[in-house]
């Protein structure tokens, strides 16, 4: 989707967004007649967090080089970055470094915030209606029950006290593309206990 900012110079810029939950995946358009995305890229993210509500210490920023901004690299081979920024305590983004990801670990992340999206996408439902926890596919879960630690989504207790107890010893949280209703959905079968645990999300 189209996403038009204002850069560092007061000019107004335009470039393509793609959003999952708090993931954001920016790409330079040929039209844009402000900053690139690469110099302007604070800005953007200040904005289109305050424009779409999201908390700036939530949001993760990949650029995109692609044929539609004539960046692409390597033979025209589309090429990816996180740009990690600091964060003032007023939400403005500064100081932006970028790291280099290969194709498989982009989608891996993009696969792992398309699936938080579909979990929050349930909350709404299990207000009405408990049912099986989507986390282990085990417990049930809805209004009552444990709210997660990692997105707007309802658990199953059991599995609230174990979100709970890996924030207190430091282990890595389960990705959301292994939740078991992810999983089920794309025909896989669900992990036995403790086996998805020292995974990042």
């Amino acid at each position: 989707m189209n996403f038009e900012f204002t850069d560092q110079n007061g000019n107004k810029g335009l470039c393509d967004v793609e959003r999952h939950s708090t993931l954001i995946v920016v790409t330079e358009l040929s039209e844009n007649t402000a900053m690139s995305v690469t110099n302007a890229c604070t800005s953007i993210a200040t904005q289109y967090c305050n424009q779409h509500g999201i908390r700036p210490w939530d949001l993760f920023f990949f650029e995109r080089y692609d044929e539609r901004s004539g960046e692409a690299h390597a033979g025209d081979k589309t090429t990816y970055a996180s740009v990690n920024m600091g964060i003032t305590k007023d939400g403005v983004f500064h100081s932006p470094v970028w790291v280099h990801y290969e194709k498989a670990p982009f989608d891996a992340v993009v696969d792992n915030y398309k699936s938080r999206d579909m979990l929050e996408g349930m909350y709404e439902d299990q207000m009405i209606t408990s049912s099986p926890c989507p986390r282990c596919n085990k417990g049930r879960a809805g209004r009552g029950t444990a709210l997660s630690r990692r997105a707007k989504v309802m658990i199953c207790n059991q599995c609230g006290t174990e979100e709970a107890m890996m924030d207190a010893t430091g282990e890595n949280p389960m990705l959301f593309s292994n939740w078991a209703y992810i999983r089920i959905l794309h025909g896989k079968p669900p992990f036995v206990a403790g086996s998805t645990k020292g995974e990042n999300e």
